[in-house]
């Protein structure tokens, strides 16, 4: 028998086909039964382009280079400025896919609440694009207008332009940091098809399920005779049977003699599936998304603990995985919810004091 996680299983916990998992995780809407136009396409653009044409001329540009890479139709950029936010330029459209075909999001509401799905890295020719590579936006994860960050709104001068990185899930996709002068530098941009009211559903993978815990992780706590890696492995499991998901699952943690894809049973034939159904790596080392949603369906944008650098890492030294998750000092290495690139960061922003959320991913297969 196979599994099929939906926004109404996720909400009963009944299943009836394990290992496979898609559907809107918590917050997607119903496909509305007047929706029945195709999907919006969205993309982000292979090349650089010129910021100070304004908001106008960057849709020029964008239903331009859709055009030729064989996309009809209107396209807007996603930019703010003073007066008017790059929500508001989306209009009434809904339902945008990547040029794969793969759904990025449903609604405006989505974008801007965190609710995407496929990360925005694939350019009008379907290609993927370097996610080193900072995107304009001038924007925040809401969707507004970052002022004082948006290029003098979109027509150039010396102030700064806040952009997004294309592996990120939300906030980072758009509001990730904010770059020098963007009268010296060309930055490639999103551009979004505002032609249908659409419904994209969510991607339905067959694969091994990996989440964000809900409840934190602390380092050197007891429960019953467990300790250690193994209190956030029952962390892992008891949210995975709550919600009636199959299978055994770990911590995706690291030892100083374990490697943390390792300690999970190594690489997986299938990728391992985030709730909402997007497919994202099978080696915790390149990912096609980053880990971002809990055992609930929530989108999370959060710290988690690692104890490595990389997934076939091991930590240098006891201090950085809290000498095998059992005391409370050190400084342990942490990942980032929100950016493929840095599910493992190797970032030592905390102590072992504190409290924080695990990677939990079921048994490869």
């Amino acid at each position: 028998m196979l599994l099929l996680v939906g926004l109404a299983s996720v909400a009963s916990g009944c299943f009836d086909k394990p290992g496979f998992h898609g559907g809107d995780a918590a917050g997607a809407i119903d496909a509305p039964s007047d929706m029945a136009e195709p999907p919006n396409v969205m993309f982000v653009t292979s090349m650089p382009v010129e910021l100070d044409t304004g908001p106008g001329g960057l849709d020029t540009t964008c239903t331009g280079i859709a055009n030729s890479a064989g996309h009809p139709g209107t396209f807007v950029a996603w930019v703010s400025t003073a007066t008017i936010d790059a929500k508001s330029r989306l209009g009434s459209a809904t339902g945008w896919v990547r040029p794969d075909g793969t759904p990025f999001a449903n609604t405006v509401e989505d974008l801007t609440s965190g609710h995407i799905y496929e990360p925005p890295s694939l350019d009008e020719l379907d290609k993927p694009v370097d996610p080193d590579v900072p995107v304009a936006t001038g924007t925040h994860a809401d969707g507004t207008d970052d002022s004082g960050h948006d290029c003098s709104n979109f027509t150039g001068g010396n102030n700064q332009i806040a952009v997004g990185f294309t592996d990120g899930a939300s906030p980072i996709w758009t509001d990730a940091m904010i770059a020098p002068s963007c009268s010296e530098t060309l930055f490639p941009i999103y551009c979004f098809e505002v032609d249908h009211r659409a419904y994209v559903p969510a991607p339905t993978t067959y694969g091994p399920l990996v989440f964000v815990s809900s409840d934190p992780f602390l380092p050197g706590t007891m429960t019953g005779f467990d300790t250690g890696a193994t209190v956030a492995d029952d962390i892992c499991n008891s949210e995975a049977l709550a919600h009636h998901y199959p299978g055994a699952y770990s911590a995706v943690l690291a030892l100083v003699a374990e490697q943390p894809l390792a300690r999970i049973g190594g690489a997986s034939q299938h990728a391992w599936v985030r709730v909402d159904g997007v497919p994202v790596t099978r080696d915790f080392t390149t990912f096609d998304a980053p880990i971002s949603v809990d055992a609930n369906g929530r989108y999370v944008d959060d710290q988690v603990y690692t104890g490595a650098q990389q997934a076939n890492g091991l930590p240098d030294s006891y201090m950085f995985n809290c000498d095998d998750w059992t005391e409370t000092s050190g400084t342990p290495y942490v990942g980032f919810t929100t950016r493929g690139l840095e599910t493992f960061s190797g970032t030592t922003v905390v102590d072992c004091q504190t409290a924080m959320p695990v990677y939990c991913a079921q048994a490869p297969f």
